[in-house]
């Protein structure tokens, strides 16, 4: 048996705002809290239905959220389960850890200059498909 129960909490930083933690559980194993990046206002943050009680556009779509997150989280743990897979609360928590880190390098460009011993200079990019160098030949003149 595996369950998913969303605790809220004022948050220290804004004592006006809820802060989210998702906690997942597997029998036989411990709990595991995982900090969620969604929040709102901790008036509206009701306990027992684990959702936010405001009407506004903003409350619904968080609900929504919500609602997304632990059905996919479900999921995977019914998908691991039909499967025999042997998975614990640890590996559960960290299953979409590896989709958001993608999400946040394609997102994100960097770029790295290196000065070859030839008088070239090589640009590297770091793009969600690794790293690409590019190779520029730079004139000098003294």
């Amino acid at each position: 048996m595996f369950t998913i129960n969303i605790k809220g909490k004022a948050n220290p930083k804004k004592a006006d705002m809820a802060k989210l933690e998702m906690v997942l559980f597997k029998t036989g194993y411990p709990r595991v809290s995982k900090i969620l990046t969604i929040s709102g206002p901790i008036k509206e943050w009701d306990q027992s239905s684990q959702q936010f009680t405001g009407k506004s556009k903003e409350s619904v779509e968080t609900n929504k959220h919500l609602l997304d997150l632990k059905s996919r989280y479900l999921a995977t743990a019914q998908a691991w389960e039909s499967e025999g897979r042997a998975w614990s609360p640890v590996q559960w928590s960290h299953c979409f850890d590896r989709e958001q880190k993608k999400r946040a390098e394609k997102e994100a460009c960097a770029f790295a200059f290196c000065c070859g011993t030839d008088g070239a200079s090589v640009i590297h990019m770091h793009e969600a498909g690794g790293c690409q160098p590019i190779t520029l030949t730079l004139a000098m003149e003294l």
